[in-house]
């Protein structure tokens, strides 16, 4: 919004249609050219415009009306896994069939070591069973206008177990014993 010389302060008119002939919201004493609409959280189309106030109270001409397009949050992507062999499949299901996801492997809980960072169409990845040390796994959806979702939530992924890795430790601690 570009600020006028003469204004003391602004009103903001936010409505559900164009001709404003239903206002959602009427701010008269906007003395900020930033707006949070905590107010308005239903999903749709909504347009605004803005007035400038001179400090004597004259209301300056009317701005352009602008639109606004408020958008549901995407639903968190909640992978299931599965194993086939030495692979792990993640799978989730898909919300929209125009959506795609960007799915992350990583080596730390905080996904700054990544192993697989990728987008894709399909609603599912599959990659090798880390043989050794833990990973995690998060997964979120992308709208097609480039709108990411949230993350969902972060999947802990174990190695799997190494029985023969206790036998040198019992061994050892048994020919301690027996001397």
């Amino acid at each position: 919004m570009d600020l006028s010389a003469d204004a003391d302060k602004y009103l903001l008119e936010i409505a559900a249609d164009k001709a404003f002939e239903q206002v959602l919201l009427r701010q008269p004493d906007l003395k900020s050219t930033r707006f949070r609409t905590d107010g308005i959280s239903e999903p749709g189309t909504y347009y605004w415009r803005v007035t400038s106030i001179a400090a004597d109270g004259e209301l300056g001409p009317t701005g352009g009306v602008r639109v606004w397009n408020l958008k549901p949050l995407p639903e968190k992507v909640e992978p299931a896994m599965e194993s086939e062999d030495d692979r792990l499949i993640a799978s989730w299901p898909r919300v929209t069939p125009d959506q795609s996801y960007q799915v992350q492997l990583a080596h730390d809980r905080g996904f700054e070591d990544l192993e697989i960072d990728e987008t894709t169409s399909e609603p599912t990845i599959g990659f090798t069973r880390p043989s050794r040390g833990v990973r995690y796994l998060r997964v979120r959806s992308i709208e097609p206008d480039g709108y990411q979702g949230p993350w969902g939530t972060v999947q802990r992924i174990d190695p799997p177990s190494d029985a023969g890795a206790w036998i040198v430790p019992l061994v050892g601690v048994l020919g301690f014993l027996l001397l």
